[in-house]
């Protein structure tokens, strides 16, 4: 039987056979599925003929055109007027030479600068419509440019290669670059730098001179301009000055400074360069100067602008006038050099825009860093890397200047490198200077001052130094030599600066190796280093030599043996720097006298008479260290009434010159008095590896009344720190009330009437903790008014309570440390304060040094790093601004390392160089993640983060542990748990380690890792 179909099927087979169903696939489905095929990979037909795999770049949004191996190009929102699609693609070096000879990419990869080499592949931009008007392009950097301080980035213009300004990224693994035309293909490159080209500069006063010896193009300074813009000086275009020089055709460049008297009149330039008429006057005159100096001077260079100060207001006007002046002097066959302060650099906040002076001028000059810790610490390589980021590395010269400088900063004094060295050789003493000497008598001639201050160097730099003593206080004298200056051209080859300009080379009073050393400069250059020694030299009246000795400067000793001859004679000293090969010269000079013996008559002898025997001296009673009697207690209510007042007993007799038996170590101040948690605050203390801690003492808590000590509290803490082999720092303070004056503020606290009543108070305190206590320190921050109950700062008064306290203490426990009173770091004027270096050295003249183990310091931190170099130090991201602007910027009392170094050197001019700083209080507060702003008074807070602050107190212990600062004891932080017990908004807390809930801040962690 056949079988039939069902009704459904019979349905759709008649349907596929309907004529209609079969037009439509074969006329519309069929090609439809066709066209869709071929808008599918691999035939794309989309992307072929319409580009749609190309990003899309938006008016209002702007758009990211990824590239290959992470290149991307990034187009900022109103780039493009409509929108865009651009596609960022690479070809390698297979590619391009697959290409057929006339395709852009095979022409631009054969046009390449013959002084780079290309890394990578070339990329290309395509673009359908009109191009950004802004964009940048970020390109990895390729695995073998390894040497990332050449590193550069070309545009593609259509005709020809640019350099494009551009800044390798943090890591090292990407270079990018901000455009205002967009290329249509870059490359990565890898400069090949040639030897720096080498010019001298010098004044024009000495020119004449000094180009004789030049055999190198010159810079001569000396014209400078007035206020209406004129410039001025021997070289104004008539020719006659300019003829002296006709013979030395090296090349010379004249430069125009705005320096007048010592002062930088930018105040002249922007007025002048601010309104479009003057500024084309100012350039007029410059270009007639400039045409004048080229009629008379055949190898005439052009000019140099070196215009100091402008600020950021006149930032467009300077760069208006360089790209006009630039367009002039181009007109008139000459060259634009512009001198740019290094502090210009790497910021908007100043009148140079680098790129756009950098584009429009031939040179662009910046001064190297005269400071040795530049090239340590990386400051030179961050200038350099600035510099090369924004300006053509072959427009740029390193100024180098080769004299010496007293000092760093805006207040150091530049002079001569012999002028230098005689600073060494200044004052001579000798065992018998000024009286005649005898025939064949020895004296003895040194340099007592060398002997204690050595020439150094810093190995980075190459920089020698030494210190002198200047008004009381130690300056740093710095020196330039071959060997520094070769150093610092090295750091303009790594980068492959165009050349340099050798400031004072060609002085003849400047050390004589640097010009030749310059003229024959080579990477690989071997230049030996100075061979420093003292040169002792005697002549007669006559200027006759008659003796000389070459001593090492470590043993600036010499013994002269008086000649027969009667006479005047001279004794000199002088520094040499090859071994004595060569006398430099000095001013150390001593004057002798040998006399003419005229025989004497005799004469009878005189009676011996007999002997008269010499009473012996009665003994002087020695004080005694037994307390007082405790006088009878009053009745009624409150603290007992001052003592009647008594002759007080003379200050003990010092040791000979203490010394505290103490070497480096770690502490902290706590808050144990009165808080049930020592256990949680040693536990913490123990955490981070910290072996001392202080407590500050409140004398009026426990001595109520003369004789009566409650020592409860501090039983506690002292009992437990005890127990954990901690070691404790109590430093005692604030005079109860029955002690003070009648007539003192009441309302601060404030020290005794009597001091001896201190002395009873802390002696007896020795004797209670004898074994338990360590070290007290004598009173806190004394220079201070309120820290000295508002009376007058006295530090002979401080001292005379120093000098019983350490009797005393020394008498109940000899092997206690007593720590003077540490100051307060402060510039600030009487009444209110006395300068800490002032009050120091006060306070040695009333006889520090006979009356203290350790001296005490709390040096500030602030928001300056603890290396930072000061004064000289700016943070232009600072808030606070007192370290660095207005009257008191640059103070000691800023910075932890000035004041540091102040102390040492304070101490050593008052031979007390072996005796240990113990830093009994320092810190940096940081309000960082405590839920609160800055305290008034402490803004700087709001400046440290939390990491800095963790940073800054390591590298302070770091520091002085390394002996930057001489012998350091215990240096103290301030503070571990004020926040838990006073919270987080007290001014303290900033300054604290852990929060008020006893979490720990990144310091806590900092100090715990680091190593002890």
């Amino acid at each position: 039987m056949e079988h039939q179909g069902s009704q459904p099927h019979r349905g759709l087979a008649a349907l596929v056979r309907n004529k209609w169903t079969q037009r439509i696939v074969y006329l519309l489905i069929i090609p439809a599925l066709l066209l869709y095929a071929l808008w599918l990979p691999p035939a794309s037909l989309g992307a072929r003929l319409f580009h749609t795999d190309y990003p899309v770049i938006t008016p209002d949004g702007g758009g990211t055109v990824p590239g290959p191996e992470g290149a991307r190009l990034e187009v900022p929102a109103g780039a493009v007027a409509k929108r865009l699609r651009l596609r960022l693609d690479a070809l390698t070096a297979d590619d391009v030479a697959a290409l057929k000879p006339d395709r852009p990419e095979a022409i631009a990869a054969q046009a390449l600068p013959a002084d780079v080499t290309l890394h990578g592949p070339l990329y290309r931009i395509d673009a359908l419509g009109d191009a950004p008007s802004a964009a940048t392009v970020t390109l990895p950097v390729p695995y073998d440019l390894s040497n990332l301080a050449l590193a550069e980035l070309y545009g593609w213009d259509g005709s020809q290669w640019q350099w494009l300004p551009a800044q390798v990224q943090p890591g090292g693994t990407e270079i990018a670059a901000q455009v205002d035309t967009l290329p249509a293909m870059f490359v990565v490159a890898e400069a090949q730098p040639s030897d720096p080209r080498i010019a001298f500069g010098t004044s024009i006063s000495e020119g004449e001179g000094q180009l004789a010896t030049a055999d190198a193009p010159v810079i001569l300074h000396g014209v400078q301009i007035d206020e209406e813009g004129l410039p001025g000086g021997p070289y104004t275009g008539d020719g006659t000055a300019e003829a002296e020089l006709t013979s030395h055709a090296l090349g010379k460049m004249l430069s125009i400074s705005n320096v007048v008297d010592g002062v930088a009149r930018s105040d002249w330039v922007e007025n002048i360069i601010s309104d479009a008429t003057t500024r084309k006057a100012h350039i007029d005159a410059i270009v007639a100067l400039a045409s004048g100096w080229a009629s008379a001077l055949p190898d005439a260079r052009g000019i140099e602008i070196a215009y100091d100060g402008v600020s950021a207001v006149a930032r467009e006007a300077m760069t208006a006038f360089v790209q006009e002046l630039a367009a002039a002097l181009h007109a008139a066959g000459q060259q634009l050099a512009v001198r740019i302060d290094p502090a210009a650099v790497g910021t908007s906040d100043s009148g140079y825009d680098l790129r756009a002076i950098g584009a429009a001028a031939d040179v662009v000059r910046v001064a190297a860093p005269s400071d040795p810790a530049a090239y340590a610490d990386g400051t030179i390589d961050h200038l350099l890397t600035q510099l090369t980021a924004a300006v053509d590395r072959r427009k740029l010269e390193l100024v180098i200047d080769t004299y010496a400088r007293r000092g760093t900063g805006d207040g150091s004094e530049a002079l001569t490198y012999r002028a230098a060295l005689s600073l060494l050789t200044q004052e001579i003493t000798a065992d018998r200077a000024g009286t005649p000497v005898l025939p064949g008598q020895a004296v003895k001639v040194s340099l007592p001052d060398l002997a204690t201050t050595p020439i150094t160097v810093d190995p980075a730099s190459k920089v020698y130094s030494f210190v002198i003593a200047a008004d009381g206080a130690p300056e740093t004298v710095y020196l330039e030599t071959a060997a520094s200056v070769a150093a610092k051209l090295a750091h303009a080859s790594r980068y492959g600066l165009g050349g340099a300009v050798i400031e004072g080379a060609l002085d003849p009073e400047n050390d004589r190796n640097v010009a030749a050393m310059a003229r024959n400069y080579r990477p690989d250059l071997a230049v030996p280093e100075p061979t420093f020694a003292l040169v002792w030299t005697v002549e007669d009246a006559s200027s006759k030599r008659l003796a000389q000795q070459v001593v090492p400067l470590t043993d600036p000793n010499y013994t002269w043996t008086a000649p027969s001859a009667p006479g005047n004679y001279v004794i000199s000293a002088s520094v040499s720097d090859d071994g004595g090969e060569t006398d430099i010269g000095g001013d150390g000079k001593l004057a002798m006298v040998v006399p003419t013996l005229t025989p004497t008559p005799t004469m009878p002898p005189t009676p011996t008479p007999t002997n008269t025997p010499t009473p012996a001296p009665t003994n002087t009673p020695e004080p005694t260290s037994e307390a007082p009697a405790e006088p009878p207690a009053t009745e009624g209510e409150g603290e007992a009434a001052p003592p009647a007042p008594t002759e007080a007993p003379p200050a003990p007799p010092p040791a000979s010159h203490p010394q505290a038996p103490s070497s480096f170590g770690y502490g902290i101040q706590v808050h144990m008095v009165d808080q049930g948690n020592h256990g949680q605050i040693l536990d913490a203390v123990q955490g981070i590896g910290f072996g001392w801690i202080k407590q500050q003492v409140e004398w009026f808590r426990f001595n109520p009344a003369p004789g009566q000590y409650h020592w409860g509290s501090l039983d506690a803490v002292a009992d437990a720190a005890a127990a954990r082999g901690i070691k404790v720092l109590f430093s005692v303070v604030k005079a109860p009330q029955w002690a003070r004056p009648g007539h003192t503020d009441f309302g601060v606290e404030g020290p005794p009437a009597d001091p001896q009543t201190y002395a009873d108070f802390i002696g007896a305190m020795a004797a209670h903790f004898k074994g338990r206590v360590q070290a007290y320190e004598i009173w806190n921050e004394q220079n201070l008014h309120y820290e000295w109950g508002n009376e007058p700062i006295d530090a002979g008064r401080y001292m005379e309570l120093l000098k019983r306290a350490y009797g005393a203490v020394k008498a109940a426990d000899p092997n206690a440390i007593v720590v003077s009173g540490a100051l307060t770091p402060t510039g600030a004027p009487p009444p209110w304060a006395v300068d800490d270096f002032d009050y120091l050295r006060q306070m040695y003249a009333h006889g520090l040094r006979n009356y203290c183990d350790a001296v005490g310091a709390h040096p500030s931190g602030y928001n300056v790093p603890p290396n930072a170099p000061w004064p000289g130090y700016n943070d232009p991201t600072a808030g606070f601004r007192g370290p660095f602007d207005g009257g008191s910027a640059g103070h000691h009392s800023w910075a932890f390392q000035s004041t540091m170094s102040g102390y040492r050197a304070i101490m050593n001019q008052n031979g007390d160089a072996n005796k240990p700083i113990w830093v009994t209080e320092f810190g940096w507060a940081s309000v960082e993640n405590l839920g609160v702003g800055p305290a008034a008074g402490y803004e700087y807070a709001a400046d440290n983060s939390e990491g800095e602050q963790a940073q800054f107190i390591v590298e302070a212990y770091q520091r002085a542990r390394a002996g930057h600062f001489g012998r350091v004891g215990p240096m103290f932080l301030w503070n571990l748990n004020f926040a838990p017990v006073a919270g987080n908004a007290w001014e303290g807390s900033a300054f604290g380690i852990v929060r008020g809930d006893w979490s720990q801040r990144p310091a806590y962690a900092a100090l715990r890792d680091m190593p002890k």
